[in-house]
């Protein structure tokens, strides 16, 4: 049960602060992985509002590690597809291998209540109508000093503790970023909209609402931008009166707007500290970063901040790992929020801008949405899928192709999965049979870890091999070919031609994979314009990897691996000297294939503004 709060001193190894999802999420975690932890809440009682309503796949993926996946589900509203800035054109999550490829509306309260049960059951001290006045970091221990007079010492202590966080004012990490100019209305309301209504609203030249479900089956959640009334300062209360008024003017309607349970304004500051840690004080959640709740993805970072906070944070205040372990927080998770920090912003000109200009601006993102392979990156950063750690974790660890990268749910030969084998927040080594077991990086060796056995590692980040190690927090941490040492990697061969020695034909083609006898055929993936701007994904790396993972993709179509390839030749046909220096180089780098290589067949496609193209046709034993 949840505990009063204590007034002697005392001493635990993990004190948060802050007792919103994140902060409950990283208690959790940080007690599986063995540390003492104390949180401490200021509020006596738990929301009792919808808030923070979203919850994407990756985020229920994360609870799915430990089990808890399923209490989500009895009680939210899953959405199969969502929205970017509100435009027309759908984020699609169909395409990444996931248990969860949509987005769960449920609320916060709910929300709340879930992972508050779990912490307590993780064995999380909760104390709530805790209020800390004080924190002093003493270089060895923190002290945490109460409202009532009570000081918990600790040997770290997390600020999870919102956008007005004690833990980082104490620390004196700066906050800066892009300051509110303008506030939004939203409420949780009942209005009268047809069965099985889509997520909608509306825009015109007075502004914009946007009308999703609350999640209680009952409310949905109204946001109105009234540009007559965007200056209104946030905290001057919103009336319902006001909501239905400003519904009517831009969108025409109010909808029968009542029965409100929730009335609030937002702003659009949009900030990100300058560090996630100082000393013995680290952040998470909202106390490291805030932006306008554009994509509902506030929480989500969160919890995947304290994902991979947790157990590093428990493993060196136990003494079982390094501390520079806890550098890797800030190098994995600050990345992120720099780009929630840019899309969030991005989201909110789209959003909030009604000029004719913007209007138009406005179609041409939907349209680059309709290309699959840009609307995979965006569903991909805005559900969590395609977030991954490719820096080694730990000095003694080499870089290894697919490390840090999200690992599905692969079966294991004792009828389990991968996912179910993580439920107890340890290291899980997975070895296929006949391969030798790929040892932990020295850093690691007191930690333990559990082997288990799966037939095959077809994984389409994570290059073949004989054995895996999975971190706790589900991605992947190093990998080894069967003899437990990385595979040599091949020279690919690489040739330049002209495109009037080869054949093609016009237009962008995006990826087809088929199956002719035994050809793994695979088309026009990575693209350029003559102005080095890329069509397709964001960075070169990405590129190269994403023809790796084609290959990958090609060779699973025939039911092959690719240590069952006989020869393959890439060919390159290049308008841009750039292309081989930041293609072919990454590409070498990151794909994995045995030594002797050969063409098979090339086709090669072009487009209007030079783009250059890529084709691989693999030749596979019959």
């Amino acid at each position: 049960m949840t505990n009063s709060v204590k007034e002697t001193s005392e001493v635990v190894d993990v004190v948060v602060v802050g007792g919103g999802p994140v902060g409950l999420w990283l208690a959790a975690e940080a007690r599986l992985g063995g540390a003492s932890v104390v949180l401490v809440e200021r509020r006596v009682e738990r929301v009792r509002q919808s808030r923070a309503l979203t919850i994407h796949g990756r985020t229920l993926e994360t609870f799915g590690l430990r089990g808890l996946s399923s209490r989500f589900l009895e009680v939210g509203r899953p959405m199969p597809t969502w929205h970017f800035a509100s435009l027309d054109t759908r984020l699609d999550f169909s395409g990444f291998d996931t248990p969860y490829p949509f987005t769960l509306f449920i609320p916060q309260s709910l929300t709340e209540a879930i992972l508050e049960d779990h912490a307590v059951e993780a064995g999380v001290d909760v104390r709530r109508g805790a209020v800390v006045v004080g924190i002093e970091d003493r270089g060895d221990q923190v002290d945490v000093a109460l409202e009532d007079g009570g000081v918990i010492s600790s040997r770290w202590v997390v600020g999870s503790d919102g956008a007005r966080s004690i833990v980082r004012r104490t620390a004196d990490i700066d906050f800066p970023g892009l300051a509110a100019t303008e506030s939004i209305a939203m409420g949780d309301v009942v209005l009268d909209l047809p069965d099985g209504a889509p997520l909608g609203g509306g825009q015109n030249e007075f502004g914009g609402a946007s009308i999703i479900p609350s999640g209680d089956g009952v409310h949905s959640r109204v946001i109105v931008l009234d540009t007559t009334r965007r200056h209104v300062p946030q905290n001057e209360p919103l009336t319902l009166e006001e909501l239905r008024e400003s519904l009517r003017r831009t969108t025409g309607t109010d909808f029968g707007a009542r029965d409100a349970s929730w009335l609030t304004r937002f702003t659009n500051e949009t900030r990100l500290a300058s560090s996630y840690r100082k000393g013995r004080l680290l952040l998470a959640g909202d106390a490291a970063h805030i932006h306008a709740p554009m994509g509902g993805q506030g929480l989500n970072v969160g919890v995947q901040d304290a994902m991979n906070l947790g157990w590093k944070l428990a493993l060196v205040a136990t003494d079982r790992a390094p501390e520079g372990l806890l550098e890797t927080y800030e190098s994995e998770r600050r990345p992120v929020g720099e780009r929630l920090f840019a899309n969030t912003a991005a989201q909110y000109k789209l959003a909030s801008d009604f000029s004719p200009a913007n209007r138009y601006l406005r179609d041409v993102v939907s349209g680059l949405l309709a290309v699959p392979e840009a609307n995979r990156v965006m569903a991909g950063e805005v559900s969590g899928f395609s977030v991954s750690y490719p820096q080694p974790l730990v000095a003694d660890s080499e870089p290894t192709s697919g490390a840090g990268r999200r690992t599905p749910d692969l079966p294991l030969t004792d009828g389990s999965t991968l996912h179910h084998a993580l439920a107890e927040g340890k290291f899980v080594r997975v070895t296929t049979p006949g391969d030798r077991a790929i040892p932990l990086p020295a850093a690691f060796r007191q930690v333990p870890v559990l082997d288990v056995r799966a037939e095959r590692l077809d994984i389409d980040d994570v290059p073949a091999a004989g054995s895996i190690i999975v971190r706790p927090d589900g991605y992947t941490l190093a990998g080894s070919g069967a003899d437990a040492t990385p595979r040599s990697r091949p020279s690919v061969s690489i040739q330049r031609l002209n495109p009037e020695d080869l054949h093609g034909a016009p237009g962008f083609i995006s990826q087809i994979v088929q199956a002719r006898g035994s050809l793994a055929f695979l088309a026009g993936q990575v693209a350029q314009r003559a102005d080095g701007t890329w069509v397709g994904l964001g960075s070169h790396r990405e590129q190269a990897e994403q023809i790796a993972r084609n290959i990958d993709t090609a060779l699973r179509a025939l039911d092959l691996r690719r240590d069952a390839i006989v020869k393959e030749t890439i060919y390159v046909v290049d308008y841009s000297p750039a292309l081989l220096r930041d293609i072919v180089g990454p590409l070498r780098d990151s794909y994995t294939a045995p030594p002797a290589s050969t063409l098979v067949g090339v086709d090669t496609l072009f487009a209007a503004e030079a783009l250059i193209e890529v084709e691989v046709t693999v030749a596979v034993e019959a």
